[in-house]
């Protein structure tokens, strides 16, 4: 086993001292219980007894996160805008908690958790909503150019006192009915008519398909696939 020098020895009893345990320093310096344990009785540091508790430094005291006036200004311009506590605390790079704080703090006003989207949206895009309806688009159309729930759309509209309905875009059944004995395809009519292939086959085919299926099946089906399913193998649905 290896014998401690005068540095090791001084080492060994500095690391004993802080807490480190007789097999740590055995481990790291390479030599034998005797000789460590020697080697720190030596330099004049008292053994612990078995079972004794090692000390352990305290833990450094948390040091108070708080924003610096320009990013407190930043955070207060991103929140008034529309963003979250939380998003905000991703973009600035601090933790939420401390976010919150600092506006509170800084006399901003903040929204209740319990507060509806539609009070939350800024005015920019309720601005954008509004026009994009004053254009006759319909919710479902407003949606996807603003980039905006439904329920936002819905309750910003009537918030002004606006009927979302009045601008449902109606599909010309009649048309479909006649470019299908035109021959056209159902994704072509879909296409014309812009919405889906789906709603085509529910206007013209699945009407047709379900008139050969009991009016009591009708009912419970609302599934344009599971009806022609249905239609094609002519059987009756149980129950």
């Amino acid at each position: 086993m290896t014998v401690l020098t005068a540095p090791q020895r001084s080492e060994a009893a500095r690391r004993y001292a802080e807490g480190a345990s007789l097999q740590e320093l055995i481990t790291s310096f390479g030599s034998s219980y005797k000789h460590v344990r020697n080697a720190i009785m030596a330099e004049g540091v008292p053994i612990r007894p078995m079972g004794a508790t090692r000390p352990r430094p305290a833990p450094p005291s948390p040091v108070p996160q708080r924003l610096p006036q320009l990013e407190l200004e930043v955070a207060t311009k991103l929140y008034k805008r529309g963003k979250t506590v939380r998003q905000v605390a991703a973009l600035i790079g601090y933790s939420r908690s401390t976010v919150h704080k600092a506006l509170r703090e800084a006399g901003v006003k903040m929204r209740p958790l319990s507060a509806s989207r539609a009070s939350r949206i800024t005015p920019a895009k309720r601005q954008a909503i509004l026009a994009a309806w004053g254009q006759g688009k319909s919710a479902s159309m407003i949606t996807k150019e603003v980039g905006a729930g439904w329920s936002t759309v819905i309750k910003v509209l009537k918030a002004e006192k606006l009927d979302p309905s009045a601008h449902v875009h109606r599909l010309d059944h009649d048309r479909m009915r006649a470019l299908r004995a035109q021959r056209w395809t159902l994704a072509a009519i879909a296409a014309d008519q812009g919405t889906r292939y789906q709603y085509v086959w529910n206007v013209l085919d699945g009407q047709q398909k379900c008139c050969s299926i009991p009016g009591a099946c009708q009912a419970r089906l609302k599934d344009g696939r599971q009806l022609a399913r249905l239609a094609r193998r002519d059987v009756k649905p149980s129950g």
